[in-house]
């Protein structure tokens, strides 16, 4: 049972989930609505109620009063002077006039508004039941009575015993609602009302959340230039604050992102001034062969050295961004490898390119990965392609490939898969940091895949928009 009960709610929140808008904008719309239409709701049901018993109670009593006075006057004038009477009262809505007592044949059955009716008229004329006659008709209802020409839209239709010969036959149209407010007019009234308020909530929501679409936007640009400054020029006081702190935020990352590097950069450097004497010093050493050892080690040092500083100043790169067209600078690329004897071979995009982009680090990014893929293959495939949102760059190699367990690990700094062949070349294990930092630098991400024929493939993807 527990568990039933638990599905049924956890399937009743997931459809709710799936009607509430998950935009801002749109559960704004949703929340304002509601804790306006809910109370309209009940306010409409309790205003046609009431509105309803007021108007007919008035009704009523303007009737009523209406029958006991023409009552009274019949009784108080002769009744050669009852059709000149009757001249002067009837009208659209009140039609009296005298009929013999052998015409009223039955009852008609009354409703509960006929019962409550009667009993006015005969409290205030202090008349018997028998002696009054009433039937609610339906609204606009055509009556017409035998032997009569008479076809008048009524509501009330009301006998009164006059004296033991002839009755007072009454046939009464209550007002219209012509010159009061109608339930559709009531809804017309409130759909008005709903479509101002509508606009008004629009307004709003362009006022407070749209400076939250863009601070996201500014957020997003944060990617791409570590120096941006978030402004929001309109909007709440708190998303401002929240624009200022983001920026004071970034300011101070910076500063510490700059401290270390800072500090890598001088460490790095200073370590080339004692190898640079130990090298001289190696120099001096009789032993050939002991001489050749130390230098090796040396130039290894040497390279461990350079590099790491290379990682340094890149964290620190200020290198300005401009648009270029990607498919030129892939094949300048090309061109620099295969003049080294290398195979590459670069699939270039018919259409061109364009890309905002900072050209000198990202062609080093992809210098990287192609020294990468030459380094465990002798065959290389780069080619660029574009979908409605990213650059995609797919660097293909015919290599042995990375453990996909590896594939995170290679990008941390001083990674080496195989150490022995790495040391051999000279590589200490940050070409690949260093270019993940580069195209995070431009907004972007690194994506590793092991080919099915062999190999790995480096898809490097760009956002166009910047």
């Amino acid at each position: 049972m527990g568990k039933w009960l638990h599905a049924y709610i956890t399937g009743i929140m997931g459809l709710i989930n799936k009607i509430i808008p998950q935009t801002m904008t749109g559960q704004i719309n949703l929340l304002v609505l509601g804790a306006l239409l809910i109370p309209q709701i009940f306010s409409l049901f309790i205003f046609l109620d009431d509105r309803s018993n007021t108007v007919e109670l008035a009704y009523r009593r303007q009737i009523a009063q209406q029958v006991i006075t023409t009552i009274k006057l019949l009784k108080s004038t002769q009744s050669d002077e009852h059709n000149r009477i009757f001249n002067i009262i009837n009208n659209r809505s009140f039609n009296a006039s005298i009929v013999p007592s052998s015409s009223i044949k039955a009852i008609p059955k009354k409703s509960y508004s006929a019962s409550r009716f009667k009993m006015m008229l005969s409290r205030l004329l202090n008349y018997k039941s028998d002696e009054i006659i009433i039937e609610n008709l339906p609204k606009n209802t055509k009556t017409k009575f035998q032997n009569d020409e008479t076809n008048i839209l009524s509501n009330w239709l009301i006998y009164i015993k006059l004296d033991d010969q002839v009755w007072v036959r009454f046939i009464i149209r209550t007002a219209t609602d012509d010159d009061t407010i109608t339930t559709s007019d009531f809804f017309i009234i409130m759909g008005l009302c709903f479509f101002v308020f509508i606009i008004i909530t629009q307004i709003m929501n362009i006022r407070l959340v749209k400076p939250l679409i863009n601070l996201t936007k500014d957020v997003t640009k944060l990617k791409q230039n570590k120096d941006y400054k978030i402004s929001v020029q309109n909007g709440p006081l708190e998303i401002k604050h929240l624009a200022k702190n983001f920026n004071k935020m970034q300011k101070h990352l910076n500063q510490f992102s700059h401290d270390r590097t800072q500090m890598l950069a001088a460490i790095s450097h200073d370590l080339l001034t004692p190898v640079t004497t130990l090298r001289l010093r190696c120099e001096m050493i009789m032993d050939q062969a002991l001489k050749e050892k130390f230098l090796q080690t040396l130039e290894q040092m040497e390279s461990m050295i350079k590099t790491t500083l290379s990682f340094a100043r890149t964290d620190v790169m200020n290198e300005n961004t401009r648009t270029v067209e990607i498919g030129a600078l892939l094949e300048s690329i090309a061109d620099d490898f295969i003049n080294l004897g290398k195979h590459i071979i670069f699939n270039n995009n018919q259409h061109p390119i364009l890309l905002e982009c900072r050209p000198i680090a990202l062609k080093r990014a992809i210098t990287n990965i192609l020294n990468n893929a030459f380094q465990y293959g002798n065959i290389a495939h780069i080619e660029s392609q574009k979908d409605e949102h990213d650059l995609i760059i797919t660097i293909k190699d015919n290599g042995p490939g990375i453990p996909e367990d590896k594939f995170e690990e290679v990008f941390k700094p001083f990674t080496r898969l195989d150490p022995s062949r790495n040391a051999e070349q000279g590589s200490v294990g940050l070409g690949l940091s260093i270019t993940r930092n580069i195209i995070k630098a431009h907004g972007g991400s690194l994506k590793l895949q092991n080919l099915s024929e062999g190999g790995l493939k480096v898809s490097i993807i760009l956002p166009l928009n910047g």
